[in-house]
């Protein structure tokens, strides 16, 4: 398959010498035996070796037969999305804002997620937003803040729903977390 740069740039100094090093090592052995690139097997092999070493040298994203872009599901790409996620949880995002922050398809955001991750996009961001609620309520006086402003604050219109994901995430009720705020805000 034919590839696409993400930069005309290696990506670390030692990503260009690994490169560099490649380059040589093709050219001594497999390019000064002419007869050599006419066997399938080879052929295939360098090639399959310097798409792999360009990937981690350049960040390249692979393109399918039908033209299509395709995306390495690989940690770089899970990296930028978690990032975008927990930098902008309070957002309303979809897997296709979190797929454009993280230079991927969906598909390969999806798959990132599940591969390394085993859990969706969408169940990160609800669980992003779940240690802001719960941050939020810890931190919270809780003669001045609800569970119900917080689960609302951070997209979570059912209470039941909220309070049931809150235990199963943090071993307590939202209750509990608020009511341990009144001794951080003692009333005078």
């Amino acid at each position: 398959a034919a590839v696409r740069p993400a930069s005309l740039l290696p990506v670390s100094a030692a990503a260009a010498r690994r490169w560099t090093s490649t380059l040589r090592f093709v050219r001594r052995t497999v390019r000064s035996d002419p007869d050599s690139m006419d066997n399938p097997l080879v052929a295939g092999q360098t090639a399959r070796m310097l798409a792999a070493v360009a990937a981690d040298t350049f960040g390249v994203a692979p393109l399918v037969a039908t033209g299509e872009k395709c995306t390495d599901p690989r940690p770089r790409t899970l990296r930028r999305a978690i990032a975008f996620i927990e930098a902008h949880p309070d957002r309303d995002l979809t897997v296709s804002d979190i797929a454009d922050a993280a230079c991927a398809t969906p598909r390969a955001v999806q798959l990132a997620f599940r591969r390394h991750l085993d859990t969706t996009p969408m169940s990160h961001l609800r669980r992003a937003r779940l240690d802001h609620a719960h941050r939020q309520l810890r931190a919270a006086d809780p003669r001045r803040t609800t569970v119900r402003e917080v689960a609302l604050r951070w997209g979570f219109a059912d209470g039941s729903r909220f309070a049931a994901s809150y235990r199963a995430e943090f071993g307590e009720s939202p209750s509990q977390t608020l009511r341990q705020g009144e001794r951080a805000h003692p009333s005078r």
